[in-house]
Order: structure tokens, then C-alpha cells, then sequence
């Protein structure tokens, strides 16, 4: 609950940059597309996507910390011992932290930028890529967020002294499914730009 105040707390700021990004966003279709160019669907699309990052806030901690309990309960169940997905789903809640950082350094360059980019994390590998960068190597690198890394070797680390195993094998099975999910991502990911 704490952690979904402190998602929707950092969230609200940024709203008015998301608006305008959205409506330059809209813009630039309506111009490619003109059916579209309706200041009335404009106005709506905007106020729905204002809605989806209020929405998007206050479920994204929950979600993340099931999926990170799910994925460690299906690690376990090739263990001996049986842990609740409660516990599991509690250190995907401490391991949430690095996340909250991620999303204040995100809050803040926002805040700062006269123009910011909302496509990628301030704190991905894509920073130190040309803004606009498409491609593979740029796609992937917006999916390397060290913070986002950070937070799944906690979540490695929680389940591995829960389940009484090696961090290593944890770690590794983790690690594999977020490499996995990142390359995907990377390939399927239109150019933004």
C-alpha cells in the first residue's frame, strides 16, 4: 500500500510533461494520418493516457511484486520444501525498492527537462545512446535498467534464502527469464522515433 502512495506520489508530477508528450505524440500521427486530426479525439486520447499512467501507478508495484513471487513459487515447487506464495511475495515487495529509486531518478529528470523523453528510463543503458537511437542495440538498451537488475538479484536473494538453495541457481534462473523477455522486447519494439 505504501509502495502504490509513493508510485502514485511520484507519477503525479510528471503528469502535465506526459500530457504534452502525448499530444505531440498524437500530433505527429494525425499528420501521418489525417482521419485522425480531431481535437476532440486529441483532448480524449490524452485525458484516457493521463488516466492509464494514474492507473498504470498504482497497479504497476502490485503486479511486479506478483510476478516476482510467481516466478520464484515456480522455481520452488522443483525444491523439496514448499514455501507460501506469500512469503514470496513479500520479498518481491522489499525488492521493490530499487524500482522506487528508479522511478524518483525518472520523477526528477522529467521534472528538470525542458523537453523530456518518455520512450526510455533516465536510468537505462539507452542514455548513452544518440536521442532517437533505434534499432536492436537501442531497444535492448532500454531494457538493461541496472536498477531493474538490481532489484531481481534481491528478489534472487530473498527466494534462494526462503528456499534454502545457492543464490547462484536463483539468480541464474531469473536472470535467464528477464534476458529472455529483454531480447523479445528488443526485437518486436518498433522504432519510436
Amino acid at each position: 500500500m505504501i509502495i502504490t502512495i509513493i508510485n502514485i506520489g511520484l507519477t503525479l508530477p510528471t503528469l502535465p510533461k506526459l500530457k504534452v508528450f502525448m499530444l505531440e505524440t498524437i500530433q505527429r500521427q494525425a499528420q501521418q494520418n489525417p482521419a485522425l486530426s480531431s481535437a476532440q479525439m486529441s483532448d480524449m486520447a490524452a485525458v484516457s493516457g493521463l488516466v492509464g499512467a494514474v492507473m498504470g501507478a498504482a497497479l504497476v508495484p502490485a503486479l511486479t511484486c506478483l510476478l516476482f513471487a510467481l516466478l520464484l513459487k515456480l522455481f520452488n515447487l522443483f525444491t523439496a520444501e514448499k514455501i507460501p506464495l506469500r512469503r514470496f511475495f513479500a520479498v518481491g515487495v522489499y525488492s521493490y525498492t530499487p524500482l522506487l529509486l528508479a522511478l524518483m531518478i525518472h520523477t526528477l529528470v522529467v521534472l528538470l527537462s525542458a523537453h523530456p523523453d518518455f520512450t526510455a528510463s533516465p536510468s537505462s543503458l539507452y542514455a548513452f545512446f544518440p536521442a532517437g537511437a533505434g534499432g536492436f542495440a537501442a531497444n535492448l538498451a532500454k531494457q538493461v535498467d541496472p536498477f531493474l537488475l538490481w532489484s531481481i538479484f534481491l528478489n534472487a536473494l530473498g527466494g534462494s534464502l526462503l528456499m534454502r538453495k545457492p543464490v547462484r541457481s536463483t539468480a541464474c534462473y531469473l536472470f535467464i527469464l528477464w534476458a529472455v523477455y529483454a531480447v523479445i522486447i528488443a526485437s518486436r519494439m518498433p522504432a519510436l522515433s
